[in-house]
């Protein structure tokens, strides 16, 4: 049997239908019927019918309803700043993520531009056979500070002179930095 949604905003994103809330293309609804299987079968607004056999009946509170959203989180931040990172997402080996940012480094004005950093982002050891080491980043600069982050961001890899940069010494670098 179906269940019923009902005293909530519920959003859409169907432009054909007759919402409270037509802005951008995003229509809000009050009720909505929903099958065993998890399908809407009715939505819409005002007074949700009365006359539906139902497993069950959800007042839910004036709360938003998003149908289909499965992953209501996202990194705003982390899409504006991937524009101005060497993306790696598509790096088939240490060779690809070497050449992507090099020609992130040259677009920046090499290494005579003095950029303060250059970040990479986006690869994958799965995907790239193995983690970038610092050697593999010292050959794109020795002189520019790179920081390349795994595609979680919870991994990083840098070249020399970002180790440097963070202060890291001969006895520190010891218990940091490990090499693969």
């Amino acid at each position: 049997m179906a269940s019923l949604f009902y005293n909530a905003c519920i959003l859409t994103c169907d432009p054909t239908c007759d919402g409270i809330l037509k802005r951008h293309r995003i229509v809000c609804y009050n009720w909505m019927i929903v099958d065993p299987d998890g399908i809407i079968v009715h939505i819409n607004s005002g007074t949700p019918p009365v006359d539906v056999d139902l497993a069950e009946s959800v007042n839910c509170g004036g709360r938003f309803l998003i149908p289909g959203l499965h992953d209501a989180h996202c990194h705003l931040y982390l899409l504006a700043h991937m524009a101005k990172v060497a993306d790696l997402s598509g790096a088939g080996d240490v060779e690809d993520v070497v050449d992507a940012l090099a020609r992130k480094l040259s677009e920046l004005g090499g290494d005579s531009a003095d950029p303060p950093l250059l970040k990479g982002a986006q690869w994958d050891q799965e995907e790239i056979g193995r983690t970038p080491t610092r050697r593999d980043l010292d050959r794109v600069s020795e002189s520019v500070p790179i920081v390349c982050f795994r595609r979680c961001w919870h991994i990083v890899a840098c070249n020399s002179a970002a180790i440097v940069r963070c202060g890291l010494d001969n006895f520190t670098a010891d218990a940091y930095v490990k090499e693969g």
